[in-house]
């Protein structure tokens, strides 16, 4: 057998895959394609109607009314009495005693000033508001009317210092209270009597002890007003409500403060 003819059959056998692959199927294959087709999509269409047909008639049954629950009758409080013809009286729920407090509801005078519940305490105050020329603080608007007793002592102080010094002197220092008879105040101007080059003012709440001098932070500028605020707190203060340099205050600010009602 020749070389031509071992070759013959290998290069016949490719010829008729390529052909296979390569030439485009006739028109008996086309419609064998289209008729599949057709059943398929007929087949899945017929497949979602049945779906929507059992979703509509399942999901009406699926959305159960919730069973009402009763409420729980309220007990009813017996007086005991020593005995005698006339039956022992009790209390319907309709009578229950008027002064109970209902759990989360608010209570004016709470030393806690905390809110509980669902109700808001009137007499709890989360901001304090101030502004420019001379400084003013106030309560927010109808603190007063919400809560009569309320009364928040507040204590401003001004230090000095030069900027090679290391400590920040105490120069002069005054408080106040702020109640529903007076919501607002104007700090005083406090003096400098040394005239130190630089001075910081400090607004804080409560019975504080403010000391004599206190490090500088001004040295090193990185978390100056951090710092203070942990200096302050570490000495009693509850709260440090604010802290500016006088002669570039800025405009009007809401300084956040949870103070109490008695602080």
């Amino acid at each position: 057998m020749s070389d031509q003819d071992r070759l013959r059959a290998p290069f016949d056998d490719f010829r008729d895959r390529c052909l296979a692959e390569t030439v485009p199927p006739g028109v008996d294959a086309l419609r064998r394609t289209v008729r599949r087709r057709r059943t398929t999509r007929a087949m899945v269409a017929a497949g979602v109607a049945a779906l929507v047909t059992i979703a509509a008639i399942a999901l009406p049954g699926l959305r159960a009314t919730p069973t009402p629950t009763e409420p729980t009758p309220s007990p009813t409080v017996s007086e005991s009495v020593p005995p005698s013809p006339t039956p022992t009286p009790t209390m319907s729920p309709s009578a229950s005693p008027s002064h109970s407090t209902a759990p989360g509801s608010p209570r004016a005078g709470s030393g806690s000033g905390k809110q509980s519940g669902s109700g808001a305490d009137p007499c709890y105050v989360r901001t304090l508001y101030w502004d420019i020329g001379p400084e003013h603080y106030y309560l927010p608007p109808g603190t007063a009317q919400k809560c009569p007793s309320i009364k928040i002592k507040l204590v401003w102080a001004k230090y000095g210092w030069s900027p090679a010094d290391q400590k920040i002197v105490r120069l002069s220092s005054s408080s106040t209270y702020l109640t529903a008879a007076r919501p607002s105040f104007n700090t005083p101007d406090l003096s400098s009597p040394d005239n130190r080059c630089n001075t910081l003012t400090v607004l804080m709440r409560g019975n504080v002890s403010l000391p004599a001098s206190i490090p500088n932070y001004f040295v090193d500028t990185s978390r100056v007003w951090t710092r203070f605020n942990a200096f302050f707190k570490a000495r009693g203060a509850v709260e440090m409500l604010g802290g500016f340099a006088i002669g570039s205050a800025t405009d009007a600010q809401l300084i956040e403060a949870c103070v109490n009602a008695t602080g």
